[in-house]
C-alpha cells in the first residue's frame, strides 16, 4: 500500500495565521431597528476601517409608538447570546427611533441589560451622538430628522443629560414603512435639503445633528460642512466614532468630516 503524500507547508503557517490579514480584528454587534437593512450596512463598510465586522440583527420597527419600541426589544436577550456566539468585542443598540420612543430611563435600563447580558461594551447610537457632540465641543445644536414631536422631545432631554441644548429642529415626519420605501438617492437627498434648511434658519448654532441612519447620509453629511464651516453629527459618523474608541481600533480618518477627521 502506498503511502500518503505529506502535505505540502513550505512555512509551516497555520490556516489561522496565513489568512490573517483576511480576518476581522474587531467584531460589534449592532442591533438595528429596522428588519430590512441595506443603506447603513452599506455606509457602515464604506466608512468602518478594514478589519472591523460588523455583527448585525435587525428588529422590525414599524410605528413610532411606545409599544412597538417596547414589543421588538422583547427578544433581546435572545439577540444578545446570539451575537455573544458571533464573538463580538461590543454591542451597540444602533438606530434613535427606538431610544426616543422609550425615553431617557427605558433606553437605560435596555443598554445595561445588554451589558450585562453580553458582558460586553454595550452603548446606542444617542449614546454615541452625544458622546460626539461632547468631544466636539457643541453647546447649541441644531437638528434635522423624520421624526414626531414627542420623539424631538425626548432627544433634547438626552442632549440636556450630555451639556448641549437645541437652538431648533426642522422635522418631516415619515414613519418607517414610509421610509422604507424610499431609494437611496431620495433619502439621501432629504438629508441634504433637512439639514441645509435648518442650518440656515438656526445661524447661531454651532453645529448640526442630522437624524436618521436607515439610508446614505455620509456624503451630506460632507457637503453640508463644507457649505456651512460647522460639524455635522449623524448617526453612522457618531457610531463609527464611538465604537473604534470602546474596541481600541481608533485612527482618525481624514477628508470624512470633521468628526471623523479628529484626532
Amino acid at each position: 500500500m502506498k503511502a500518503a503524500p505529506e502535505v505540502y507547508a513550505p512555512d509551516m503557517q497555520t490556516r489561522e495565521e496565513k489568512f490573517e490579514d483576511a480576518l476581522p480584528k474587531r467584531r460589534i454587534g449592532l442591533i438595528t431597528p429596522l428588519s430590512f437593512i441595506d443603506g447603513s450596512a452599506y455606509e457602515f463598510y464604506h466608512l468602518a476601517p478594514r478589519g472591523v465586522m460588523a455583527v448585525m440583527s435587525g428588529l422590525g420597527l414599524t410605528e413610532f409608538t411606545a409599544a412597538d419600541a417596547e414589543h421588538i426589544f422583547e427578544p433581546l436577550d435572545v439577540i444578545a447570546d446570539k451575537m455573544v456566539g458571533r464573538d463580538i468585542d461590543m454591542v451597540l443598540q444602533s438606530g434613535l427611533p427606538p431610544a426616543l420612543l422609550l425615553g431617557v430611563e427605558g433606553h437605560d435600563r435596555m443598554v445595561a441589560r445588554l451589558a450585562a447580558r453580553t458582558n460586553k461594551p454595550a452603548s446606542s447610537t444617542i449614546l454615541a451622538v452625544c458622546a460626539a457632540a461632547r468631544h466636539l465641543g457643541l453647546k447649541n445644536i441644531v437638528v434635522a430628522n423624520k421624526w414626531s414631536e414627542e420623539m424631538n422631545a425626548t432627544l433634547a432631554a438626552f442632549f440636556a443629560r450630555a451639556g448641549v441644548s437645541i437652538a431648533g429642529v426642522v422635522a418631516e415626519l415619515k414613519i418607517p414603512r414610509e421610509y422604507m420605501k424610499m431609494g437611496l438617492p431620495e433619502y439621501l437627498d432629504i438629508g441634504y435639503r433637512l439639514g441645509r434648511e435648518a442650518l440656515l434658519a438656526y445661524p447661531d448654532a454651532d453645529g448640526l445633528f442630522l437624524g436618521g441612519g436607515a439610508g446614505v447620509v455620509q456624503p451630506a453629511v460632507e457637503e453640508l460642512e463644507a457649505e456651512f464651516g460647522k460639524p455635522v453629527i449623524s448617526n453612522i459618523n457618531a457610531m463609527i466614532w464611538e465604537m473604534l474608541h470602546r474596541v481600541d481600533y481608533w485612527t482618525p480618518m481624514p477628508g470624512r468630516g470633521l468628526l471623523l477627521s479628529s484626532s
